[in-house]
């Protein structure tokens, strides 16, 4: 029975019943009273009717389809408005479409498969001679009649070769130059699901995807099944679906004329010889399974053994092609990032790093190589007032193939269980064990305050940005967050965050950042115990501001638990357990850190000073010039530049080193104190001079400079005796970064019996 339609007319036009609806607009069936027919009536959303974008697409629709007369294309019979309803009148097509064909009756006889491709191929091939591009064929868009013939609809993607004048279509025209993709993932070549430009050959790639379902009665991408088919069909099917546009056949007329011959040949075939074509053996239904499944089972898990290990999630185009809606995509990477991450069989490639491939026209290979990634997911997403759409596909990294395409169209305030169910499904399309706690932590969860969750999706934009200023617009989005929704635990832990990084960098004593962040850290795990970031934002109070190891111990260990790719919890970590005097656990997490975000400055940094620790002083250096070179003005690190050649030597260059760094960071008075002192008297007078003129500066600034700075410059100058009571006066201030007190000791000169200095380490609670 057909549902009751909405409402009684459009215009003349009568409604008789709704035949369909989806998030593109709603089909119903009228009655042209003037003609005495019935006809379709397709509208355009009212959400989108607002919009001039839209209202072009919508009218380049009806031109082209004023443009192909064709028995299989569906006439269009005129286009209208009524009551502020946009609509297309159309010829009514009765019959069903191939979509729910298969979903009824499974795969098609091969005779019937190769009738209904040969028509869509016909239909496409008269599109294509006048230079329009479908760009969303798939079972859904085409209808077969009761007696056969076959009706392509949905033109409202398709590309013209010119856009009438006046009318661009600004809504294709953003997508495309924003890198966003637009179609149904599942059938898209990997050319449109890149955002890259397209032509008559993505169709040519949809039409094989269409015919593999027909003769499977599954999609191409969603297991093993191979058509029971004679070797010309597998072998059309193998070029339709090449990932490169070139291989594959130039146009449709020579796929029509492929299955032309086909159809020809059968007609001639004894029914042994139908009998005989079609006895495909085992061995040859595995490799053509391999060929057009791109192997999803043999490549992803090789013999028996899982071979996608790491994942890189690439920045999602922004569909919209408004820059104000950054932040939504960008978000949503990251919160698909953390998904995934929760996923300990797998190693996720971390935020810093994929963002720098934003915008990147890099071969995906190249970029997954770059990244050393098995697999890359990329996609794009979009909200539009309370709707949002991710589009996303799975791409092998080595051979570029398709693994898995879907695309999802959302109320917004479901957006964090649309996020778990793609994590969900991309782990299970690779194989991916999840262990029950795993599951539990992908499971859906209740719907979330859109206001709130806006908010706190454009602090973590601020956030990332990681300036000062970005740092208080940051704040105050999140705090906007808590304000619409007080229990909302997100917005808790990324103030957390936002506070270590403020006390991590100098931007907030340890005084005021400290209670901060171990305050919204607290309430975000008492809210929800299952954020790492919540966790490591403990974890860095704990440890770097309350001196409490053991305590920083477990919630480290609680944030890789929860997240076993986290780059930064694993470096930091890293420093913990050289604190503790544990050097072998500390190469691991490190090293393992590095291979999660290797193009973060600040990993890099941390590695460099571990690196120095480990007395790998040549590699320490080569860190923090890799860490400047992705970003230079990140300070964090480069005391390894002259710590490491004193260690090694290596004293001119030590200095040159050490009086560089204090111009960079303003400190001319003591760059010139270091330069005067080198000429007078070498390494150790440079130091020396150095630490007087620092020492001067705190005290013009009545304490407010850090003391361990001076503390430092004494130790180089080889003055313990004056560099005991500035450490006394760093560890009174409670400096977070006192825990590195034997960063500036040289490896002989570590005083380890000296009473003062081992009473330092017992008030830090260092071994």
């Amino acid at each position: 029975m057909s549902p009751e339609p909405a409402r009684t007319h459009f215009g003349p036009y009568q409604v008789v019943s709704l035949i369909g609806k989806g998030g593109m607009g709603e089909v119903y069936r009228a009655h042209d009273a003037k003609l005495g027919r019935d006809v379709a009536i397709k509208t355009l959303p009212p959400e989108y009717a607002s919009e001039p974008e839209w209202r072009a697409r919508f009218r380049r629709e009806a031109r082209m389809l004023a443009a192909l007369n064709h028995p299989n294309i569906a006439v269009i019979h005129g286009i209208d408005e009524s009551d502020g309803v946009h609509y297309l009148v159309m010829e009514l097509v009765e019959g069903e479409t191939l979509a729910d064909r298969v979903a009824r009756s499974g795969a098609l006889a091969l005779d019937e498969a190769l009738k209904i491709g040969r028509q869509v191929a016909d239909a496409l091939e008269a599109a294509h001679r006048k230079s329009i591009t479908h760009r969303d064929i798939k079972p859904a868009n085409v209808i077969v009649s009761p007696e056969g013939q076959v009706k392509v609809l949905d033109f409202g993607l398709a590309k013209p070769a010119v856009t009438p004048r006046g009318e661009q279509d600004t809504l294709i025209e953003n997508a495309t130059r924003t890198g966003a993709i637009v179609g149904t993932p599942g059938y898209m070549s990997p050319e449109q699901l890149r955002g890259a430009a397209v032509d008559h050959r993505t169709d040519i790639w949809a039409f094989g995807c269409l015919l593999h379902e027909l003769l499977t009665g599954q999609p191409v991408f969603h297991g093993e099944t191979t058509p029971a088919a004679p070797e010309r069909v597998r072998n059309l099917l193998r070029r339709c679906l090449q990932s490169n546009p070139a291989k594959r056949p130039s146009s449709m007329t020579e796929v029509r004329e492929a299955i032309d011959e086909v159809l020809a040949g059968r007609r001639g075939m004894s029914r042994r010889g139908l009998a005989a074509a079609l006895g495909v053996s085992v061995v040859v239904a595995a490799a053509l399974s391999l060929a057009l499944s791109n192997g999803l089972r043999e490549r992803v898990f090789g013999r028996g053994a899982q071979r996608i290990r790491t994942i890189a999630v690439l920045p999602l185009a922004n569909l919209s092609g408004n820059s104000d809606q950054e932040y939504f995509s960008d978000g949503m990477t990251e919160s698909l990032i953390n998904e995934l991450a929760k996923v300990g069989a797998l190693n996720v490639i971390s935020r810093t790093s994929v963002m720098t491939y934003k915008g990147s026209k890099k071969p995906l290979r190249e970029i997954a190589k770059a990244l050393g990634a098995d697999a890359v997911l990329e996609g794009a997403a979009q909200r539009a007032g309370d709707r949002i759409r991710i589009s996303a596909q799975l791409m092998d990294g080595k051979t570029d193939q398709q693994l898995w395409a879907n695309s999802y169209d959302r109320n917004f305030a479901d957006v964090l269980t649309l996020q778990r169910e793609v994590a969900e499904t991309v782990a299970q399309q690779i194989g991916a064990k999840l262990t029950t706690q795993e599951q539990a932590r992908l499971a859906p969860t209740p719907a979330v305050n859109t206001r709130a969750h806006d908010a706190y999706l454009q602090g973590l934009f601020y956030l990332n940005r990681a300036s000062p200023a970005d740092y208080d617009r940051a704040q105050r989005y999140f705090e906007l967050a808590l304000m619409n929704d007080p229990r909302y635990a997100l917005a808790d832990a990324a103030l957390a965050r936002l506070w270590a990084a403020r006390q991590q960098y100098g931007l907030a004593s340890p005084q005021e950042a400290g209670p901060q962040a171990t305050a919204h850290a607290e309430r975000a795990i008492a809210l929800d115990p299952n954020l790492p970031e919540a966790h490591l934002a403990l974890a860095i109070t704990k440890g770097w501001t309350l001196w409490d190891w053991s305590g920083a111990e477990g919630e480290f260990v609680s944030a890789l638990r929860l997240n076993p790719s986290y780059a930064d919890a694993r470096a930091l970590y890293s420093h913990l357990l050289i604190i503790l005097g544990r050097p072998d656990e500390a190469r691991a997490q490190i090293e393992r850190a590095v291979d999660l975000d290797p193009n973060d400055a600040f990993v890099w940094g941390i590695y460099g000073v571990d690196l120095s620790w480990f007395g790998r002083y040549d590699d320490a250096l080569a860190a923090v010039k890799r860490k400047n070179d992705l970003n230079p003005n990140l300070l964090f690190g480069s005391q390894v530049l002259w710590s490491a050649r004193l260690a090694k030597g290596q004293y001119e260059q030590a200095v040159q080193a050490f009086i560089a760094f204090q111009e960079k960071v303003g400190d001319d008075a003591v760059a010139a104190a270091a330069r005067s002192g080198e000429a007078g008297g070498g390494y150790r007078t440079a130091f020396l001079e150095a630490a007087k003129a620092a020492e001067a500066k705190v005290a013009a600034a009545n304490g407010e400079d850090s003391a361990l700075d001076v503390a430092w410059m004494y130790v180089y100058a080889g003055r313990m005796d004056l560099a005991l009571p500035w450490y006394q006066r760093a560890v009174d201030a409670r400096d977070p970064n006192i825990p590195y007190i034997r960063l500036s000791m040289l490896p002989e000169k570590i005083p380890e019996t000296d009473p003062a200095f081992r009473a330092i380490l017992k008030r830090v609670g260092i071994p």
